[in-house]
């Protein structure tokens, strides 16, 4: 008496070879989809409010390269860490400050701000323009989150308009 074929892999199944590895090409198929699909969906969760998870990091690159004042100066802002959602990135100035970009006398004034969204690999990019800057110190301020920092610039942000 004729049985048909059973497909179960590595059971002991009895059936063609090729009917085997139809099999296992449709089931390595189907498990890639749904481990892409579970990613997908664990990277699109809106950001949890509880807390910066990660490190932030804030590039800033300006052009012109040195600028000068009464120009219009446009800072190009890179920020990694942030959570995937919205971003908003902040330019100040501090027209006297001391060596180490901040006296803690002249409080910053905020000039202009960008929003941006965070990507999947949590990294944001902005551009911020100043038109007719003064001559005077400026810096980024980033907020993603509920990361919210004092009102001045962020470390490592400071850029010169002379």
């Amino acid at each position: 008496m004729w049985t048909p074929p059973r497909f179960a892999v590595g059971h002991g199944s009895v059936g063609s070879v090729g009917a085997e590895r139809r099999l296992r090409t449709w089931s390595t198929a189907v498990r890639s989809i749904v481990v892409v699909t579970c990613l997908v969906a664990v990277g699109a969760t809106p950001a949890i409010a509880s807390a910066q998870a990660r490190n932030l990091t804030v590039i800033v690159r300006t052009y012109p390269d040195e600028p000068r004042a009464n120009e219009t100066v446009h800072a190009f802002v890179n920020i990694s860490g942030c959570p995937p959602g919205d971003v908003t990135a902040e330019l100040y100035y501090v027209p006297a400050v001391g060596f180490d970009g901040t006296d803690g006398e002249v409080p910053a004034t905020m000039i202009n701000r960008a929003a941006a969204v965070t990507t999947l690999l949590y990294r944001t990019k902005a551009v911020i323009s100043a038109e007719h800057a003064a001559a005077g110190w400026y810096g980024i301020r980033a907020l993603c989150g509920t990361f919210r920092p004092p009102r001045e610039p962020m470390t490592n942000t400071w850029f010169e308009v002379r």
